[in-house]
């Protein structure tokens, strides 16, 4: 919707613009407005009526659904230490992105951190056992959409420590 002021004294008309360019501002001209006045003097109907051109700046700031750039990876992690999920999202306006495990939401925590910087999205899940296991989801969402991406992490059993006896 582009709001535009018309003329003083009278009140604000409103047009709907559709615009296919890129953050552009556009200076919209033509908008008709007519306005009637109508009263009766003396018994008799006295009508005027004015044409009213108004202009008025538009920016057209562009709108994307989200979409993953850098997906998740799989990943094998040794029990005990650290997995890391990475991703990268983009969208206008920036997306809201919310992971889950086996479609439980995650929250951060002692174990668990959610670090976001510029589109680029982590999960660092610290001293992973076997109930860390398992299907990791990120979902990106803004009011032209969602995206969402997987992958499974893998626990390793810890690699026992080989000593030499002689």
């Amino acid at each position: 919707m582009c709001k535009l002021s018309t003329a003083k004294g009278l009140s604000d008309g409103q047009t709907k613009a559709t615009f296919s360019s890129e953050n552009r501002t556009f200076l919209c001209r033509g908008l008709r407005l007519f306005f009637h006045l109508c009263f009766y003097l003396w018994n008799t109907l006295l009508c005027f009526s004015e044409e009213v051109t108004s202009c008025g700046k538009l920016k057209v700031v562009p709108s994307f659904e989200p979409l993953f750039t850098r997906k998740l990876d799989v990943l094998e992690v040794i029990e005990g230490r650290n997995a890391r999920f990475d991703c990268k999202v983009s969208g206008t306006p920036p997306p809201k992105v919310i992971w889950s495990h086996f479609d439980h939401a995650l929250t951060e925590s002692e174990d668990v951190r959610i670090v976001q910087e510029a589109g680029r999205h982590s999960l660092i899940i610290s001293h992973v056992t076997n109930d860390d296991e398992g299907f990791y989801t990120v979902v990106a969402r803004n009011a032209h959409g969602e995206a969402e991406s997987s992958a499974e992490l893998y626990i390793q059993e810890p690699r026992p420590a080989i000593s030499s006896q002689m």
